[in-house]
């Protein structure tokens, strides 16, 4: 039975694989949709015009081209500057003849999620949803004594951490608190977590701290967060802009509503069969480790306040817990809550993708 079988399956593979051949010749001189090979399309320093676009994607359709990835970006070696500067409206004039002749030649588009050539950033994003990292200061005190000054405020000039390919974008001073914490100093230089206090409360509008302060040699950190100042790479000519922070909704929403939820609008009917998607490409932005809702986020992903072990996160002399807890915390604890975040992020962009009725 079982060599009847396989006598049968053998006779079969013969029959068929001249059929098979002959269909698989004829599907690579004429491959499916679905085979076609995408290209990056790189807009040059908005030297872009309507003959130019027929005349590339007409040429792209005689080579067998599927879709294209568009990426507006600067070259200096490329074309003289046009007149189409990023999402001015030349630019999403031309945007949206570009996907009418797309969909007339049965090619699809994908646009970059931002200007440049990675990230998501624009000239719309203000520094309050920008990019976010924690900055501190510390103070050291000795009680018991009656404690009322005002606080120096942690350091907001972070153009430390960008380089040359960012832009050059001014933008204003921003910063906001998160906790002040008094830190006691021990004989082992290690601090159990309940023995943080938080003075929080007792900072008032002006960075103005009164604090009975116990016995003892305290660290007071004053911690918040500022923008990392990361910016539009390449520096793209009506894109610059900060880069949006990748842990917020509301950031992302401003974000989204400012450059591709204009582009899917006016792509009416033509959103999804040909403008099919958008491409978020390699991540050159730097890190950041803070966003506005972390806190609570953190709370519910993990069940305790993250608050009294930042100092591990900020580079505190003393850890908090002990050594191998502040490893965790920064190793495990706040990353996960970090990476967690940033997938909530993402999976907000099926929303906006039904709220544009984009298929």
């Amino acid at each position: 039975m079982i060599n009847a079988k396989l006598l049968i399956t053998l006779s079969l593979s013969l029959w068929l694989a001249p059929l098979m051949a002959d269909d698989l010749s004829a599907q690579f001189a004429r491959p499916p949709a679905s085979a076609r090979p995408w290209v990056y399309w790189f807009w040059n320093n908005g030297n872009v015009t309507k003959a130019g676009i027929t005349a590339d994607l007409e040429a792209m359709k005689r080579a067998g081209i599927g879709g294209v990835i568009i990426m507006d970006v600067v070259e200096r070696f490329a074309p003289p500057p046009g007149t189409a500067d990023f999402m001015n409206p030349e630019w999403q004039e031309l945007f949206q003849f570009a996907v009418t002749e797309a969909h007339r030649l049965g090619i699809e588009i994908n646009m970059t999620n931002g200007p440049g050539w990675c990230g998501s950033s624009g000239p719309w994003i203000t520094p309050e949803y920008s990019m976010q990292m924690l900055v501190t200061t510390n103070l050291i005190c000795e009680g018991p004594t009656n404690l009322s000054l005002v606080l120096p405020k942690p350091p907001t000039d972070n153009r430390r951490g960008q380089d040359g390919f960012n832009s050059t974008v001014k933008y204003e001073d921003f910063y906001r608190d998160i906790a002040v914490l008094a830190i006691p100093e021990t004989a082992n230089r290690v601090v159990a977590p309940d023995a943080v206090l938080n003075l929080t409360a007792k900072l008032d509008v002006d960075g103005k701290l009164n604090w009975e302060a116990p016995a003892g040699k305290w660290i007071i950190q004053r911690i918040g967060h500022t923008t990392t100042g990361s910016s539009t790479r390449p520096p793209v000519k009506g894109g610059n802009g900060l880069e949006c922070d990748k842990l917020s909704r509301e950031a992302m929403d401003l974000h989204f509503t400012n450059m591709m939820g204009k582009l899917i609008a006016s792509a009416g009917p033509l959103a999804g069969p040909t403008l099919s998607a958008t491409h978020i490409d390699s991540w050159e932005v730097g890190s950041q480790n803070w966003t506005p809702k972390f806190r609570e986020e953190f709370q519910k992903r993990r069940g305790y306040d993250p608050v009294p072990f930042l100092p591990d996160v900020t580079g505190g002399s003393i850890p908090i817990g002990d050594l191998s807890v502040a490893i965790a915390f920064v190793g495990i604890s706040n990353r996960r809550s970090l990476n967690c975040s940033r997938i909530t992020m993402l999976a907000g962009w099926p929303n906006w993708r039904m709220n544009m009725d984009c298929a």
